[in-house]
C-alpha cells in the first residue's frame, strides 16, 4: 500500500495489533441492530465479505455469530494482524478473486469505506462486488451523509476521503451498477441494555432528532427524505 495519504493511518485511528478483533458490547448491539434493519440477519451460515475491516471488530463479532467471514483491507499491517488472529483476510482484489467465486456471497458490508473512493473507483468497486453476490444478496454501506450539514466534521475530518455521497447519489450509482436500492436511512441507534447515563443521553438524542429533523427537512429541503444524521446507511440488492 503506497498511498502517501494513508501514512500512519492506523496510528491515527488508534488501531493496534494488541487490540485487533476486540468488539465491545455497545458496538455488538449496533451491529445486531444494523444488520437486522438491513435484512441481513440471522448470520449463521451466511457468507460475508467486509470491505475495509480496520481493527477487526466486525470480523470478530460476525464470526462469533456464525457467519462465514472474509475481509479485505488496504493497510498491510492490519492484514497481517488479521492473519495472525486467524481470519480469512486479503490485501488486494486480485487475491480476493482467487478465493471467491461468482455469486458466492450472501452479503457485503462496508462501514466507513466508500467515502474513501472517488466516483470512478466507486462505480468500478460496486460493479465488481455485484459479481460476487448471489442473486438477492445485499450490500450494506455506511458513509458520512452528503444530505446533512451535521456530517462535515466526519467528511472533512479525514484527508483520505474522496467523495461526498448523498441519498440521491446512492440511487444514481446503484442504477449504473445494476443494483436495487432497498434502503437509504439513518444508522441504527440502539438504546437498551446500557447504564443509566448512556441510556438517558441516547434517549435524548433520539427524541431531539425525531422533533428537529422533520422541521429542518420541511423548512430547508421541501419535505424531502434527506438523511440528516451525520452518517447515512444504504442497503443495495442484487436482482434475482
Amino acid at each position: 500500500m503506497n498511498d502517501s495519504a494513508y501514512g500512519k493511518y492506523g496510528d491515527w485511528k488508534g488501531w493496534t495489533e494488541r487490540g485487533f478483533g476486540q468488539c465491545d458490547s455497545s458496538t455488538a448491539r449496533y451491529f445486531v441492530a444494523e444488520l437486522l434493519s438491513a435484512g441481513l440477519w440471522p448470520l449463521p451460515g451466511r457468507r460475508l465479505l467486509e470491505l475495509g475491516f480496520g481493527n477487526g471488530e466486525f470480523a470478530h463479532w460476525s464470526t462469533e455469530q456464525g457467519a462465514l467471514y472474509c475481509g479485505i483491507e488496504k493497510l498491510d499491517e492490519l492484514v497481517s494482524a488479521g492473519h495472525a488472529a486467524g481470519y480469512r483476510v486479503f490485501s488486494s482484489e486480485s487475491d480476493l478473486e482467487d478465493h471467491l467465486g461468482a455469486s458466492s456471497l450472501d452479503g457485503i458490508v462496508a462501514f466507513d469505506v466508500f467515502e474513501h473512493l472517488d466516483v470512478n473507483q466507486l462505480h468500478q468497486t460496486l460493479g465488481e462486488l455485484n459479481t460476487y453476490l448471489r442473486p438477492g444478496g445485499l450490500i450494506v454501506g455506511r458513509v458520512p451523509s452528503g444530505d446533512s450539514p451535521f456530517a462535515r466534521a466526519i467528511q472533512y475530518g479525514d484527508i483520505t476521503h474522496k467523495s461526498v455521497l448523498g441519498s440521491s447519489a446512492i440511487h444514481q450509482v446503484a442504477a449504473r451498477c445494476g443494483l436495487e436500492v432497498l434502503q437509504v436511512r439513518e444508522p441504527a441507534f440502539p438504546i437498551g441494555r446500557q447504564g443509566l447515563m448512556p441510556l438517558l443521553r441516547r434517549g435524548a438524542v433520539k427524541v431531539a432528532r425525531a422533533v428537529a429533523f422533520p422541521v429542518l427537512r420541511s423548512i430547508f429541503l421541501g419535505n424531502s427524505r434527506a438523511v440528516l444524521t451525520p452518517n447515512m446507511v444504504f442497503v443495495l440488492r442484487k436482482p434475482d
